[in-house]
């Protein structure tokens, strides 16, 4: 029920190695931010669960590409993000989690601008 305005050959290549190094600074940039009083996308959890980005699959990456290359990727309805996000909280994994988290609030800046 994946709806796509967009064709894949039109997302730029990014290794998934790559994407989780990304994820990996902005966290490790977060964190140096958390002494500004900024809000935390990443922080640990309440029992000490650590978002690990190092745990974020293709299709984390595949929604935050399309998040990124908006609008040239087309449009991102809240369906498309409702299926991404419920297969992504789906086995319980903390980091994916923090990330589904991330990007709804990247995606409403998309939605409500």
């Amino acid at each position: 029920m994946e709806t796509q305005s967009y064709s894949q050959s039109e997302v730029p290549e990014l290794s998934l190695e790559a994407f989780q190094q990304e994820i990996a600074k902005m966290k490790e940039e977060e964190e140096k931010g958390k002494k500004t009083g900024k809000p935390s996308h990443f922080a640990n959890g309440p029992e000490g669960e650590e978002m690990k980005a190092s745990e974020l699959t293709s299709a984390d990456l595949a929604m935050w590409q399309r998040i990124k290359e908006f609008p040239k990727q087309g449009i991102i309805t809240q369906d498309d993000f409702k299926t991404y996000s419920e297969e992504a909280m789906k086995d319980g994994n903390f980091s994916r989690g923090r990330f589904v988290g991330f990007l709804a609030n990247q995606v409403q800046k998309i939605w409500f601008e």
